[in-house]
């Protein structure tokens, strides 16, 4: 997490959401994975809400 603010936090960023497969290796395809599939599943969400600018 801390890796994500460095770098989202300069740009005026924020960390809305967390999506973490724990015991999961990188190599299942995302649609295998639970929450790769949950953060799929928003992406394509057309009411999802996006934050932009400085906060």
């Amino acid at each position: 997490m801390n890796n994500a603010q460095k770098f989202v936090g300069p740009l005026g960023g924020m960390i809305a959401a967390e999506y973490f497969d724990v015991g999961q290796s990188r190599s299942v395809p995302w649609e295998r994975r639970r929450e790769a599939e949950r953060l799929l599943a928003a992406l394509k969400d057309p009411n999802r809400v996006e934050c932009r600018g400085r906060w």
